[in-house]
C-alpha cells in the first residue's frame, strides 16, 4: 500500500504511512522528520513521546491544526499528501476506560 515508518518508545509505536517507501526512526529522542511526497512535504515533530505534524505545505493545513497524539489508536492525517501518523501500543494491557 504505501510507506510505513515505525517509531518506538516504552511500549508504543508510531507509524507514519506514505504511499511508497519504508523507514524507521527512534521515538525515544526528540526529533523532527521530514516526509517528502510528490506534491510537497510534511514535518513530523516527536517531542516528549508525542507526535505532531508541525509543518506542511498542503493546501488546507488541517493536519497542522490537529494537535499532538500520544495514545494507542490516535491518528494524524494529511489528506492532500496522503500521509498518516498513527500511535500503536505494544502493551496490550493498557486500558483507557472501563465501562460497566
Amino acid at each position: 500500500y504505501g510507506k510505513f515508518v515505525k517509531k518506538r518508545w516504552s511500549g508504543y509505536s508510531c507509524y507514519i504511512c506514505r504511499w511508497k517507501d519504508r523507514e524507521k526512526l527512534d521515538l525515544n529522542k526528540n526529533q523532527e522528520y521530514k516526509v517528502n511526497v510528490d506534491n510537497g512535504y510534511n514535518i513530523i515533530r516527536i517531542k516528549d513521546k508525542k507526535a505532531k505534524i508541525k509543518e506542511s505545505d498542503c493546501s488546507n493545513q488541517t493536519c497542522v491544526n490537529m494537535g499532538t497524539i500520544s495514545k494507542d489508536g490516535q491518528t494524524l492525517i494529511c489528506l492532500p499528501h496522503k500521509v498518516e501518523v498513527t500511535i500503536v501500543s505494544d502493551d496490550k494491557s493498557e486500558v483507557d476506560v472501563i465501562a460497566r
